[in-house]
């Protein structure tokens, strides 16, 4: 699987040659980045992990090395603040083996996981003030793993249920579905497929011949009966009082909302909200079976 990641590095490299921006390199004959295993506590919990994963885990980096959305025409809009107290560091790689790396064994994090896995003080979307201090963010070739201050850091088994539902669902939508390591069957997208990207209402307009402004906001019922856990939280006005935008998920994104709930709630809850709602079960199910027959992950017991 690693593989496609590199034919990925040396196509974006190419790419980047067409810039005037130089991209930082390694010295000739030096790997990019040098995992080296010693007696501190950091450095020995990274070197376990490249050593068993091949997986980077940095805190010390530049803006080219998380600039380039391999396999995309234009750059990452991540913006990170590196965290340089080690004792956060550290508390910040005991929080993510809780939430993300112990989880999964070493032979699915060498086939599965990103090259590279950044530790952030902060993660803020470059241009926009609607998105600052995120939790996580990624590219195609990367995590980067945000509020690691001290503090700031989930503790409590309630954060870090959340973070658990929030990291992961970053590593399955925009890791590992986006590099199409896995192959969801066509039925997920079909069932939803009319309102990727769209606004509700307009759709639902369309569907029933008749104006938009007649179609009221959707309230999070009707989206679960079309199949959605929610609207794209990044592209609506999803304000107190509503607004006239109900802009829809992605694929990526719907497939990320649905990773969320799956592993934020429990498994009762999750059948009580499916109940009734044959898009969202069906969508539930594609997805389960899926990820356990093409990963032998069961993604019902994380988080729980």
């Amino acid at each position: 699987m690693k593989r496609h990641y590199l034919a990925l590095v040396i196509a974006a490299l190419a790419f980047a040659s067409c810039y005037e921006e130089p991209v930082s390199r390694a010295a000739p004959g030096q790997p990019r980045y040098l995992i080296e295993d010693s007696a501190d506590p950091l450095d020995h919990a990274i070197y376990e992990i490249h050593r068993k994963t091949g997986v980077h885990v940095l805190y010390a980096y530049q803006l080219n090395d998380y600039l380039w959305d391999l396999g995309s025409l234009r750059n990452s809009a991540n913006r990170l603040t590196m965290q340089a107290d080690r004792a956060v560091l550290l508390q910040g790689m005991q929080y993510l083996d809780k939430v993300l790396f112990g989880i999964y064994p070493d032979a699915f994090k060498s086939a599965f996981f990103p090259i590279k896995v950044f530790l952030a003080d902060s993660i803020d979307v470059d241009g926009t003030t609607a998105r600052e201090d995120l939790i996580s963010a990624s590219g195609r070739e990367y995590i980067a793993v945000g509020r690691l201050r001290s503090g700031a850091i989930p503790s409590t088994a309630e954060a870090l249920r959340q973070a658990t539902g929030t990291l992961n669902a970053y590593l399955w939508a925009n890791i590992i579905v986006k590099n199409r390591l896995l192959a969801l069957p066509e039925t997920f997208a079909e069932l939803s497929s009319a309102f990727y990207g769209q606004n509700y209402r307009y759709v639902k307009g369309q569907q029933q011949g008749v104006p938009a402004a007649n179609i009221p906001y959707p309230t999070r019922e009707q989206l679960m009966d079309e199949g959605f856990w929610n609207i794209d939280p990044n592209n609506s006005l999803n304000l107190p009082i509503p607004t006239s935008y109900a802009i829809m998920p992605t694929y990526e994104g719907d497939v990320y909302q649905f990773i969320e709930a799956i592993i934020t709630l429990d498994n009762d809850e999750l059948d009580a909200l499916a109940e009734g709602r044959a898009k969202l079960k069906a969508k539930c199910d594609i997805l389960l079976q899926a990820i356990k027959e093409q990963c032998g992950i069961d993604l019902q017991t994380i988080g729980k």
